[in-house]
């Protein structure tokens, strides 16, 4: 009976395993579209932007 106590316990172990990777992959994606989002704000704002112009120099 010991064993399958024991197998039982390490299921157990490795369905709480797996609800903490779900749970990271979940935030891991999120994160992802969050930067891509901030990525294309970037670009936006980059775009927009007048080109700068070199100062002339005096000599």
């Amino acid at each position: 009976m010991s064993v399958v106590a024991e197998l039982l316990e390490r299921l157990a172990g490795v369905a709480l395993l797996k609800a903490k990777v779900n749970d990271t992959a979940d935030r891991v994606e999120r994160l992802g579209e969050w930067l891509l989002e901030l990525d294309r704000r970037v670009t936006r704002v980059e775009s927009a932007k007048p080109p700068r112009r070199r100062p002339i120099s005096s000599r």
